[in-house]
């Protein structure tokens, strides 16, 4: 949601000092007020396409364009969901910013200035709103559920470690997929789900979509392969899966066909969707367990990781709620199956990789469950993450995947079929 906020000029000054006018948000005669860090230049041009690019997990980070060349800085300024209260919470030099002074489940809303070296500031930006993500109970989020201290190992656990290791998994951000907040101002799109059987019946939405978002996979028109795309708005998140049918737009002339998706409540565990449609191929969201940017670069992922794998049969155990896996012979691993990585924290910390180490640390706290099949094993990743790596499917070969363990159950009991 996009709104003019803080915005001045230099006769609003003069007349809010002469006791005429009061400033507010919305100009004269407004509710939300906000207090003026110092003069505003008028030369000054106010940061462009101010936005949300993460408000997942314990923060919510915006992004913004450059200001005129005279900006030594700008100042970030954040008001409650009524577009009130404004206060100024950075000042940074950057072009962009993660509050982490937020509530899990709260609505904020955000704005920005330039400030020239003298202290003048911009005009306000744009102002966007952002709900952080709120992790659910423990006890109700088998992907924010830490793994138990000796947890009852699969009476198979080490055919299924050895069946992991022997094709060591890759990260990719391909069957990963990329998130966008979209607000009341981005085009209303008109999304036919056309994939029926084992997917879901045919069915169509109206989602909104950010201009310019795009799906995981080819930048391009190239239609094929897998192409991912999450849209969170107005408390919802939809997914979308562009399988063979992706054209380098996420919407054309107001509507879009994708091979199959899913409408999720957000915040929530993105376990099972609205009836009509699917997540992944375990029913999950594939963006439960997918790693962003900001979470590898801080060693802070929070939550266990989406496993996808070659070996995936055609069943399933919780937390997943389908399977689409062919695996009939040999060692073949259920969707749902959580594995870990119980090694110390040394062993974590002497991995070179910044974005390996954060994969693993997440391994031993967290896990990952099996959430879908394909040809080579690998740890699905946010797409703005991919630049943290040196390639599309860069093998994960510093992570040790011979001393990973699979458990009996999600929560680390006895008290499930394997």
């Amino acid at each position: 949601m996009t709104r003019n906020a803080l915005g001045t000029t230099r006769a609003a000054l003069r007349l809010l000092a002469t006791g005429l006018c009061c400033l507010t948000a919305v100009g004269c005669g407004g509710a939300e007020t906000a207090d003026v860090p110092g003069a505003v230049e008028a030369a000054l041009t106010a940061p462009g396409n101010v936005r949300v690019l993460d408000s997942q997990g314990a923060g919510i980070t915006l992004g913004w364009n450059a200001a005129s060349a005279d900006t030594a800085r700008y100042a970030v300024w954040r008001g409650d969901a009524n577009w009130s209260r404004w206060s100024q919470i950075a000042s940074v030099s950057s072009l962009s910013y993660r509050d982490t002074n937020v509530s899990p489940g709260a609505t904020y809303t955000y704005a920005v200035r330039s400030v020239d070296a003298a202290g003048y500031s911009s005009a306000s930006s744009n102002a966007v709103m952002a709900t952080a993500g709120s992790a659910p109970p423990v006890s109700a989020s088998p992907f924010r559920t830490r793994v138990v201290s000796q947890p009852v190992l699969h009476s198979q656990s080490t055919a299924l470690v050895q069946k992991l290791a022997s094709n060591r998994p890759a990260i990719t951000a391909e069957y990963g997929t990329a998130v966008h907040v979209a607000s009341s101002t981005d085009p209303l799109c008109t999304v036919t789900f056309a994939n029926a059987g084992a997917w879901g019946t045919p069915w169509t939405e109206q989602i909104r979509i950010p201009v310019g978002a795009r799906a995981t996979g080819s930048t391009s028109s190239d239609p094929w392969g897998d192409h991912w795309l999450t849209v969170r708005y107005n408390g919802a998140q939809y997914d979308l899966w562009y399988f063979n049918l992706w054209n380098g737009t996420a919407c054309q002339k107001g509507t879009a066909r994708a091979t199959h998706g899913a409408k999720y409540a957000y915040p929530g565990d993105l376990l099972k969707p609205f009836p009509g449609g699917t997540g992944s191929g375990s029913g999950i969201s594939v963006a439960a367990g997918t790693p962003t940017r900001a979470e590898l670069q801080a060693d802070a992922v929070d939550h266990a990781l989406n496993l996808v794998v070659t070996f995936e049969s055609g069943s399933f155990k919780a937390p997943a709620w389908k399977a689409d896996g062919d695996c009939t012979s040999g060692t073949c691993v259920k969707a749902g199956q959580r594995f870990y990585l119980p090694v110390s924290d040394a062993e974590v910390n002497a991995i070179a990789h910044p974005g390996q180490r954060a994969i693993a640390r997440a391994l031993q706290r967290y896990g990952a469950y099996v959430t879908d099949r394909t040809a080579d094993n690998n740890i699905p990743i946010e797409q703005g993450a991919l630049s943290l790596f040196p390639w599309d499917y860069a093998e994960l070969d510093q992570i040790p995947w011979a001393k990973m363990k699979a458990l009996k159950c999600w929560d680390g009991s006895s008290a499930c079929t394997e």
